[in-house]
């Protein structure tokens, strides 16, 4: 059996072996990031573990060691006598040698040098074929295997601690074997170490060329990050948007619905979200981000960004500007189904942020803007009206009471806008939720708010409404008899007030009406007897 005819036998038991050897020893990151992107882009070679070669291959009937594949490979060389032949073997034996060296490196205990003898081999192996080469040997086989040492080689270097020779097989990676399937690595690597080494604009100009190489690199989507990240540190501010942007429009698309992002990418997401807010931060912030959407068109994770940023200035208790990137969201999308959202996340800062003078304002917009009486309420349908009502329930409460309350405090005769404003909010309630067992009561706290502002007639109207119109349940008759004797009252007050002889007659009769009404429908109201007794004194004088 000749030398072919042994390594062809040879090669067929080898095959799945050396597939798996090959597939443990791709060069990983060469240089150093910060911890957080590191965790994206993945690791410096100094992180990596040493790969170990899959001795279990499943077309194998046993388990093949590494010490097997060596010896195999060993006898092969004993047995070789082509030139090209024995090369091919020996850089078979430099990459197992380079699984052994990484293995030793992880099982040390301490720092070391633990690939001279790699490279040396390398090194000596590269000599040998381009001297091939020289020699007129098969230039593009000869080209692929180069191509792949000086990749190793670059490796081991990197693994060394000896980052500059390192970079300087890369660079001749990539400027004399463009073509090469390690080139776009060998590119992104450099500009790895460009950044690390704080040489910005170098590193924005090899991630480009990355970038340039196309989407089908595995290393597209990470370059565009690190471009940005590039022109971030340059101060480049604008191009660093873009490039982010470009990041999320791989990631998320530019047409709704959203993709959904897996596990493995959702670091990357944040951290992009993190990284851009923080550029818009450098700029004008929310205008800025308003602008960027106005020019480079909507996009469907727009929402993410302003999110991104509101919270970017909420951790650095920002407080003031975290509400205006939100409240640039709904300005910039009123009518959207997240602008509700968004005023919500306004509130939520002034509460957290202890501003109780904002507080009560954001919840008047937040009424304004959603409410019975806007545009939005007219527009949405029911599924949307019902999940705004859950804070409009709250909210009108709320605001009702705070100025009902502002104008008790105010001085005598200067609470009248305040109770002006307290009815508004009452009316708009019952207006919203008719059903709602709250609506009697703020019914009667209408009345009294339109009676304290000295709009007698209107909270006459009003309490007169809630006694005899309102269908109240059988557990809040008693508010219904109470609406009913203030009525009364307020029709005493208004004919006490005099006026014309037209408008006395008028609350005369009223008053009559809404003593017999009462007594009627209220007959078991202690009050229902003297109210009686009053308005038949009152007939007789009439009479």
């Amino acid at each position: 059996m000749n030398d072919q005819q042994t390594l062809a036998v040879m090669a067929q038991r080898l095959r799945p072996i050396y597939a798996a050897l090959l597939a443990g020893t791709l060069l990983s990151a060469c240089t150093s990031l910060d911890k957080d992107r590191r965790q994206l882009v993945g690791p410096i070679l100094a992180d990596l573990d040493p790969v170990a070669v899959n001795t279990q291959p499943s077309d194998l009937a046993e388990p093949v060691t590494l010490d097997q594949v060596e010896a195999y490979y060993q006898r092969a060389l004993s047995v070789a006598k082509d030139p090209g032949t024995r090369r091919t073997i020996l850089i078979r034996l430099a990459d197992i040698l380079m699984l052994r060296s990484e293995e030793k490196m992880l099982a040390a205990e301490g720092p070391g040098r633990f690939f001279d003898e790699v490279i040396q081999r390398y090194r000596e192996l590269i000599a040998l074929q381009k001297q091939s080469i020289a020699e007129g040997g098969d230039s593009d086989q000869h080209r692929e295997a180069l191509d792949k040492m000086l990749y190793q080689l670059s490796k081991a270097y990197a693994l060394d601690g000896r980052v500059e020779s390192s970079d300087q097989g890369l660079k001749i990676l990539t400027t004399d074997y463009a073509d090469s399937a390690y080139s776009p690595e060998a590119k992104f690597r450099r500009a790895e170490q460009a950044f690390s080494n704080a040489d910005y604009e170098v590193s924005e100009k090899l991630y480009q060329e990355v970038i340039q190489e196309g989407s089908f690199t595995p290393y597209y989507q990470n370059a565009i990050y690190m471009h940005g990240w590039s022109q971030f540190k340059n101060s480049e501010y604008q191009g660093a948007i873009a490039a982010f942007l470009k990041v999320l429009d791989h990631l998320y698309g530019t047409q709704a619905p959203l993709k959904v992002i897996p596990q493995s990418q959702q670091g990357l997401v944040d951290d992009t979200l993190r990284v851009i807010s923080l550029t818009f931060s450098y700029l004008e912030g929310p205008k800025t981000l308003s602008e960027v959407f106005a020019s480079h068109g909507e996009r469907p994770y727009m929402p993410k960004l302003y999110r991104a940023l509101g919270q970017l200035y909420f951790a650095k208790k920002r407080y003031r500007d975290s509400a205006e990137a939100y409240r640039q969201y709904v300005l910039d999308k009123p009518l959207s189904d997240g602008a509700p959202l968004f005023s919500g996340y306004i509130i939520d800062v002034y509460q957290q942020g202890n501003f109780p003078s904002l507080l009560i304002p954001a919840k008047e917009d937040y009424v304004n803007h959603y409410g019975i009486d806007s545009e939005y309420w007219q527009l949405k349908p029911e599924p949307v009206r019902a999940a705004l009502s859950k804070n409009l329930l709250v909210y009108l409460e709320e605001l009702a009471k705070y100025e009902h309350a502002n104008g008790q405090a105010a001085a005598t005769g200067k609470g009248k806008t305040a109770f002006l404003k307290a009815a508004t909010w009452y009316q708009q309630f019952v207006r919203t939720f008719p059903q709602h067992q709250k609506t009697p009561g703020m019914y009667f706290l209408m009345a009294e708010a339109l009676s304290e502002a000295g709009e007698w007639q209107r909270a006459f109207e009003t309490y007169r409404l809630l006694a005899y119109d309102y269908p109240l349940p059988d557990d809040q008759q008693a508010q219904g008899a109470e609406a009913g004797y203030s009525a009364i009252l307020m029709a005493q007050r208004l004919l006490a007030q005099g006026g014309s002889p037209a408008e006395k007659q008028r609350w005369q009769a009223q008053l009559i009406a809404q003593s017999l009404a009462f007594a009627d429908k209220y007959s078991q109201d202690q009050r229902a007897v003297g109210v009686l007794a009053a308005a038949a004194e009152k007939l007789l004088q009439v009479e």
